[in-house]
């Protein structure tokens, strides 16, 4: 959405309202001396204020935000850092003095140490956000003690892990989470808040090989001295880079066993390619042909417009989405299809054979890829009043849930009336809150609202009132 900026003139002043607000850190008590508000529209576009006269604000509703570096986000009428707040009503010559405190980020914090109980100096550790598929969400590397801080956590469950690890003679150690799990199934889970340090996220890694790959980018019939070939080295731990010229060895070493993605890339004329591998030795010869990106056609059935939308399922963390594409590089791509008004995806049908049924990952590696877009119609609807006692709230964020994501946003007028129409068959979660931007799953679980199921074309009302998180 295109982003407009308002100037407030001073001839609009003599109608104006006044807003002061003073930012504090919520620990202390203290004034934030980085800390600055801002004013965002009921649309979410910023304010910019008038530098001759900075406290006027004409009529209207607003929210307030205050940020800082290395704090959480900070808004009026919200009960958690990072929410979205109630907007404050200004009137002509109105005066509003809001305190917005605001939270350190969370910390992760723990010790890895050796066979006999010695931390060990510069092991690399990750925190993972406590769900599937896993994604880094910070890292750290231990000091002279052993000891490690991973900061700028939002507040949840993580799980913490060493990357693979060679000391100086060689031996090497192998990475490992929390409680001696090599899987995230059987580690533990650390909770983080804002303005805390969770303590006692130790590790205990295991010796075992670290392994060798060698290949070589095959580039086809081009000249060698050409811009440069980046190969990357992707996994779950993140990704390693070497760079050189088509038809020039690349190696990386010191790596853990495990499943990676390797992608080569020439970024002068887009030349590419990626291979898989289950790495369980020390592997030469892992040469990766590149080519020009592959066509890719979606068929779409009934023939109707759709948005599609690909990004790489780069295992180190998910790429930019890539808007309509009509050609995809090598390797292993998530797609995302925002349908006509009145319909739902049914199924996509990938060209190849996928690990996960209903996994909307396809895998290019011809010259031509088809896709298959199957639709049905969507005719159901949820709708009903957000209350808060017995009357309507105006401008209250309504956020709908279904199958781990969310699928509609409404902002209520002010009848305090929300409709979600043209939805498919299936289980919905209606929240209204104002203590998030974007809803989670553990948000979504919190609130523990029983599912709303839909059939065919089943209109349901449901009537809720704003929720405060605790």
């Amino acid at each position: 959405m295109r982003r407009i900026v308002l100037l407030l003139v001073a001839a609009m002043s003599a109608d104006a309202g006044v807003i002061r607000t003073k930012v504090l850190e919520r620990a202390s008590g203290l004034t934030l001396r980085q800390g600055r508000a801002r004013l965002l529209t009921l649309k979410g576009e910023p304010i910019r204020m008038d530098p001759a006269r900075p406290f006027d604000v004409p009529p209207g509703r607003y929210y307030v935000v205050a940020d800082a570096p290395g704090y959480v986000s900070g808004s009026y009428g919200s009960s958690r850092p990072g929410g979205l707040g109630k907007p404050i009503e200004v009137t002509a010559n109105s005066s509003h003095f809001i305190e917005l405190q605001l939270a350190r980020k969370a910390i992760v914090s723990g010790t890895v140490y050796d066979e006999n109980g010695i931390g060990i100096p510069g092991v690399e550790v990750v925190a993972y956000a406590a769900r599937l598929p896993l994604r880094v969400a910070g890292r750290a590397t231990t000091d002279d003690r052993g000891e490690y801080h991973i900061g700028g956590l939002d507040e949840g469950r993580y799980y913490t892990r060493t990357s693979a690890f060679e000391y100086k003679d060689h031996t090497g150690l192998l990475p490992l989470f929390s409680s001696d799990a090599t899987e995230p199934f059987g580690a533990t889970k650390y909770f983080a808040r804002y303005d805390k340090t969770t303590r006692g996220a130790d590790i205990r890694p295991y010796h075992g090989k670290l392994f060798r790959i060698r290949g070589t980018p095959l580039c086809g019939p081009t000249p060698e001295l050409v811009p440069l070939v980046t190969v990357r080295l992707a996994s779950e731990l993140g990704s390693r880079e070497a760079q050189g010229l088509c038809g020039q060895p690349y190696e990386f070493t010191g790596i853990a066993p495990a499943a990676y993605d390797i992608y080569a890339e020439r970024e002068a004329d887009l030349l590419a390619g990626a291979i898989e591998l289950a790495l369980d030795k020390d592997t030469d010869g892992l040469n990766i042909p590149m080519g020009a990106p592959s066509q890719v056609r979606f068929v779409v059935s009934p023939p109707l417009s759709v948005t599609v939308e690909a990004r790489r399922a780069d295992p180190s963390g998910a790429g930019k989405w890539i808007t309509n594409p009509t050609a995809l590089p090598a390797g292993r791509w998530e797609l995302r299809v925002t349908p006509p008004v009145g319909m739902h995806v049914s199924f996509i049908n990938r060209p190849t054979s996928i690990n996960r049924p209903n996994s909307n990952i396809i895998r290019i590696s011809q010259d031509l890829v088809r896709v298959t877009i199957a639709l049905g119609r969507a005719s159901a609807s949820i709708s009903g009043t957000i209350l808060e006692g017995r009357k309507p709230v105006e401008t209250a964020p309504v956020f709908l849930w279904s199958s781990g994501v969310e699928v509609g946003r409404f902002y209520t007028g002010a009848d305090g009336k929300y409709k979600f129409d043209n939805l498919p068959a299936g289980d919905y979660v209606v929240m209204s809150t104002y203590d998030c931007v974007d809803p989670t799953q553990s948000l979504i679980d919190e609130y523990n609202q029983p599912p709303i199921t839909l059939t065919g074309n089943q209109s349901r009302v449901f009537d809720t009132t704003v929720w405060n998180a605790p």
